[in-house]
Parts: C-alpha cells; structure tokens; sequence
C-alpha cells in the first residue's frame, strides 16, 4: 500500500511558481510526520527519515494519532 501524504507548497514573493516545502505523511505505521521539510530553494535542510543515530524516528513528527 502507498503512504498517504499532503504535498505543503509555497511560493516565493515575486514568483508565479509554485514549490514543494514539505510533505506530510498520514498513512503509516508510525505517528504522522512532516519529511521532507526544504527550505525556499528546494533543499531538503530541515528533516531527516530514519536517521542513522535514531532509525525508529521520521522527519518530524506530530501528537495528533487519531484519524
């Protein structure tokens, strides 16, 4: 089955493009979580999934359980 997610965009003042800035992911096994989270230039900068000190924890996660 394929993760839900909600794409979060934003657009820069001046430009008519719109840009991923974070997804935040509903439909998993785990909490819901925001990864990735990108700064204005499109770099992921803010949020790492699964990271090798902490593999148990995704991007940023989120107190709301309920669905």
């Amino acid at each position: 089955m394929k993760d839900k997610h909600f794409n979060i965009l934003a657009r820069l003042p001046g430009k008519t493009e719109w840009l991923d800035l974070a997804n935040y992911m509903t439909d998993t096994n785990t909490r819901p979580y925001f990864h990735p989270l990108r700064d204005p230039s499109g770099r992921v900068v803010l949020t790492s999934d699964r990271p090798e000190d902490h593999p148990w924890q995704h991007g940023i996660f989120t107190g709301f359980h309920e669905k």
